[in-house]
């Protein structure tokens, strides 16, 4: 008898292991998740049948807290340095077990490489760099400052044309921060010289012989390759013989916008003069013209 009822366990065992590991499959299995630190995260997984609860295995052991229910399962944690590549797989006691998922997490972005700036045009300066390691799915922004000017980009953009209001031949400082969810990364930074073109085309139109001194008519003509050029302050004229120069300063402008302007000017000499103007800025940008002889 006792035989018998050992016979009957057994096969009841094997029968148990057979539905086990045969009939239960998974209907949600955990997937690797790449996050920010500091993150919550949850892994879930299911099987087909209700008389069982699925349970989590993870490596390291003893991650994040678990809740079982009837054929469902899942692992909350949060997300740290201390669990980034753990790796989670959900099994069935007797029965199958699912591919191993990982957790990796994400922390403030390294810094950019590669950064590069150079004198675009007359008007403008360009950037470029190579975008720092991001984990799969997440994104990174750029932080660019100039002086005072600050400009947000998305992750898209490895490039920036900077066209500074007020142009100035100086050297140009560009500071770029990377940052993401989990905080500001690393700051590199460049200097881009640049230097402002405006070309000066000086003409004389007319001239008067006084006794002592001629009177000459000008037209200085001024092609600006900006439109954000600052006002034009004043024009000194100076016109040089072989033995002497002569300058008329603080030739006064009102409008900046001329393109084409009308100057009248004595210089005392009555011998062959080589004339030329200077443009003075707003920002400090001078530009010279040719030089004409008269």
């Amino acid at each position: 008898m006792g035989k018998i009822i050992l016979s009957i366990a057994i096969n009841v065992f094997l029968l148990m292991n057979t539905y086990v590991s045969g009939s239960i499959s998974f209907t949600i299995v955990p997937e690797t998740q790449y996050v920010y630190i500091n993150d919550t995260v949850t892994f879930k997984c299911a099987i087909n049948v209700t008389q069982f609860n699925p349970s989590f295995v993870t490596n390291p052991s003893d991650v994040g807290s678990e809740l079982s229910s009837t054929g469902m399962a899942s692992l909350t944690l949060t997300a740290t340095s201390e669990v980034n590549g753990t790796e989670v797989t959900c099994k069935v006691s007797n029965g199958p077990t699912t591919e191993p998922a990982y957790l990796y997490v994400q922390g403030p972005p390294d810094s950019v490489s590669s950064f590069t700036g150079y004198q675009l045009d007359s008007c403008c300066m360009f950037i470029s760099w190579y975008p720092p390691f991001t984990l799969p799915g997440l994104t990174v922004q750029y932080i660019i400052s100039v002086g005072t000017d600050q400009q947000y980009l998305n992750d898209s953009i490895t490039n920036y044309t900077y066209c500074p209001m007020n142009p100035t031949n100086k050297q140009y400082l560009f500071n770029i921060t990377t940052t993401n969810k989990a905080g500001n990364g690393s700051t590199s930074n460049i200097t881009v010289g640049f230097q402002s073109t405006i070309d000066v085309e000086l003409y004389v139109t007319d001239k008067e012989r006084g006794n002592v001194n001629w009177t000459f008519h000008f037209i200085v003509s001024v092609h600006q390759f900006c439109t954000n050029v600052p006002p034009l302050m004043n024009i000194t004229l100076k016109g040089c013989t072989k033995d002497n120069c002569y300058s008329i300063t603080n030739v006064s402008i009102s409008n900046s916008s001329y393109n084409n302007i009308s100057l009248v000017v004595q210089f005392p000499s009555n011998k062959t003069l080589n004339t030329n103007a200077t443009l003075y800025y707003q920002n400090g940008v001078t530009a010279q013209s040719n030089t004409i002889t008269i």
